[in-house]
């Protein structure tokens, strides 16, 4: 089995020598008219639903499949909200994993944010009932 120290290791070198961020990508999109960035965020998510559709086809329980129904308003505002912060951040979560490991002070509390905001949604405060 693969070391996930190694994995970890290989999606640092990757990201970091791609400069893999959605919001770079859609920068470079609107700004530049350059598809390169965004072909690769295109990839991943190809990558991600074959991997789910997978995972739910060998019975595997995937991310809200014991979900009855869609919260609208959610679904609206978690996309809005995301892109706020992505641009305050000055970037996603991958762009500042990789600046954090590079010794950013500022991708380090933007990170510590991100994982008190995902605690306080998925069992805390901002839980849905």
């Amino acid at each position: 089995m693969i070391s996930p120290f190694l994995i970890g290791l290989l999606f640092g070198v990757v990201a970091a020598r791609s400069h893999f961020c959605t919001m770079g990508a859609l920068s470079d999109f609107f700004l530049f008219g350059s598809t390169r960035r965004l072909r690769s965020i295109a990839s991943a998510l190809a990558v991600a639903l074959a991997g789910t559709a997978l995972l739910a086809f060998l019975g595997w329980p995937v991310f809200g499949s014991g979900q009855s129904e869609l919260p609208w308003l959610a679904a609206l505002l978690g996309p809005l909200a995301f892109g706020v912060g992505m641009t305050l951040a000055g970037g996603c979560i991958t762009r500042n994993l990789v600046r954090a490991g590079l010794g950013s002070a500022k991708a380090g509390l933007t990170l510590l944010v991100a994982g008190l905001v995902a605690l306080a949604v998925t069992g805390g405060i901002l839980a849905a009932p």
